[in-house]
């Protein structure tokens, strides 16, 4: 028998490659995509330097802030101490100087008000329990209620404060209840 050809008796197709038309289309939108990919990531990029360039002016501004409120308090001290000089002037002003006392006293009230535009505010002292963060205490006073101990029971002199910021605490006299100890052997006496 003469060799013929053999023919192929599997129905498997030959093995080819993609056609070079869909590599050159695959290839294209690779490029496509890296493109794009490369164009988002830059303005992620850009994104990230804008976020931190606003973080940092943000604090900047707060910063200021900060610090124009501490100035503000700080005026705001000046004018009250001003203030507590004209109180003392007017307490020790003689009989006779009622006008001067008047003139005074308009200054007076004219700087409190100034001071007080700036946001600063009077606390209430008076009644409330000693607290050394509010409160100067400068003196003990004997008081006849026991919901009086620890109280304070006279304001010498007004405290202040800017927001939750104390400017000033209040000078104050607490009142203590004297109390009947059985205990007296602890070397007063």
């Amino acid at each position: 028998m003469p060799d013929l050809p053999e023919e192929p008796t599997s129905a498997e197709p030959s093995p080819k490659g993609p056609e070079p038309r869909e590599v050159a289309e695959l290839e294209e939108r690779l490029s496509a995509q890296s493109a794009r990919l490369d164009e988002v990531l830059r303005a992620y990029s850009r994104l990230q330097q804008e976020r931190e360039e606003f973080r940092r002016r943000l604090e900047r501004e707060r910063e200021r802030e900060r610090l124009l409120e501490l100035e503000r308090g700080n005026v705001a001290l000046g004018l009250l101490e001003a203030v507590d000089e004209l109180d003392r002037s007017l307490a020790s002003a003689p009989e006779g100087c009622q006008s001067l006392a008047e003139g005074v006293r308009i200054i007076r009230d004219g700087l409190l008000r100034r001071a007080l535009a700036s946001g600063i505010e009077p606390m209430k002292a008076l009644g409330d329990p000693f607290d050394p963060t509010l409160h100067e205490a400068v003196d003990l006073i004997a008081c006849d209620r026991p919901e009086d101990d620890g109280r304070v029971v006279e304001e010498v002199r007004t405290g202040y404060r800017q927001g939750e910021r104390v400017l000033r605490p209040a000078r104050v006299r607490v009142g203590r209840f004297p109390r009947e100890t059985e205990d007296s052997g602890d070397g007063e006496g």
